[in-house]
């Protein structure tokens, strides 16, 4: 994930300081997986655990790289939602970092019904204000402070 082009314009936003300290970053993404009887991802042996280590994992690291070293956590996951998983379908992590900011991811393999496919989203909270960077339908857009003109992050088809 650290070389999609959100997350490097992500990045760079925030090594630029332009919202400020970063405070809170949040990730989350959801999508519906749900694999034929006797697949090998159903399988948390083979899968590697659940959704968190096979999938979130790669949004952990997104955290780590924006917010530095991690002080504390915690992971909650379910398969209520997704039974055809042996390990959790859905994860939600809260990490504290060093300097004071809080990371979260949400993911989840069970978002029956969602419009979306796969869907990636970030919110950015600093002491200056606020980006959220919603990618669903190839679509990714930012909502910046008040007196900023929108940031267009990509128009990319790939993302």
């Amino acid at each position: 994930m650290r070389c999609h082009p959100v997350a490097v314009r992500l990045k760079e936003l925030v090594d630029a300081r332009a919202y400020g300290d970063l405070f809170q970053l949040a990730v989350w993404t959801e999508q519906h997986t749900h694999y034929p009887p006797g697949h090998w991802a159903l399988e948390a042996a083979k899968l590697g655990g659940g959704q968190l280590f096979s999938h979130g994992c790669y949004y952990i690291n997104l955290l780590l790289w924006f917010l530095g070293d991690p002080v504390e956590g915690t992971h909650v996951g379910t398969n209520y939602g997704t039974p055809w998983m042996e390990r959790e379908g859905t994860s939600n992590v809260a990490i504290r970092f060093a300097s004071g900011a809080l990371g979260y991811h949400f993911g989840t393999w069970g978002a029956r019904g969602t419009r979306l496919g796969y869907s990636f989203h970030a919110l950015l909270a600093g002491n200056h204000g606020l980006a959220a960077f919603l990618r669903s339908a190839r679509r990714v857009r930012c909502v910046c402070p008040p007196q900023a003109a929108p940031t267009v992050v990509s128009r990319a088809d790939n993302i």
